[in-house]
């Protein structure tokens, strides 16, 4: 990577729980039909483009600076899941897939990726992000203390009432020895 800058924003990191159990046909199905479904959910969120958005076979970062429409985006798509309405396409009725979600908000590099020759990010927070996103529970939203403390400190200044509900986990190990960190289940009310 080449250039950079550092910028603060959201950072959602998804997985699908069963999407390895999938053979070709279920995983073709799976990219031109439930990923086709995800993206019309964002599409329905917010009406501009999301800072950064990548996938790769199951899984999907997304970036912005609104963690709030992040936070939106992550309950709906798990709701998608949760509900089985993947199961609406005859080739997943048997199926059981569930999906995981983390959200992390963190300083981080803006650099262009010259593999991509695109924008690329980098750094610790992250990798703080994925990190999460493999301990947390099928079905499940993971949020990191520094998501729950900005929006509840935005709905304050806003004086708007809360949108979303924060369970508290406890302080959890991040996966591959990354470390530690205070993590609430990110539910609606």
């Amino acid at each position: 990577m080449t250039g950079g800058r550092y910028i603060r924003a959201g950072i959602l990191f998804f997985d699908v729980k069963g999407y390895s159990m999938l053979g070709d046909i279920e995983r073709k199905y799976f990219h031109n039909i439930i990923m086709d479904e995800l993206y019309k959910i964002i599409k329905n969120t917010t009406r501009r483009r999301l800072l950064y958005m990548n996938t790769w076979g199951d899984g999907v970062v997304l970036l912005d600076y609104d963690i709030e429409t992040l936070s939106y985006i992550a309950l709906k798509w798990n709701e998608y899941f949760i509900n089985k309405e993947y199961t609406k396409i005859d080739i997943f009725k048997s199926c059981v897939l569930n999906s995981r979600i983390s959200i992390h908000e963190g300083e981080f590099i803006d650099a262009r990726d010259p593999f991509q020759n695109r924008k690329g990010f980098f750094g610790n927070e992250i990798v703080r992000a994925a990190r999460l996103e493999p301990i947390t529970p099928p079905g499940k939203v993971w949020v990191t203390e520094e998501i729950k403390s900005r929006l509840i400190s935005r709905w304050n200044n806003d004086g708007r009432d809360k949108v979303f509900k924060f369970l508290n986990r406890g302080i959890v190990k991040l996966a591959k020895a990354f470390g530690t960190a205070r993590i609430y289940e990110l539910t609606r009310p």
